[in-house]
């Protein structure tokens, strides 16, 4: 398998009925990204950002599969 690494950019919409900003705002567009590296067919690490109106939301992402077990930590 060829490593793989994936980026991309975005615009992310966001409604929360019960949350507001400080505005009264209860919905909004912000940017996103998020990148994801895949070294082998067993491993994986993504992450991914996204600046909305109530704040920044962030992710994060590993997972690793071997014979008999798997690990996945996220964030």
């Amino acid at each position: 398998m060829t490593p793989t690494l994936r980026v991309g950019a975005g615009a992310y919409y966001a409604q929360v009925n019960v949350l507001q900003d400080e505005d009264g705002d209860d919905s909004g567009f912000g940017p996103s990204a998020f990148v994801s590296w895949r070294p082998t067919n067993r491993t994986t690490l993504s992450a991914r950002w996204a600046d909305t109106y109530y704040g920044t939301e962030s992710a994060i992402s590993f997972a690793h599969r071997a014979a008999r077990w798997m690990l996945g930590l996220a964030y």
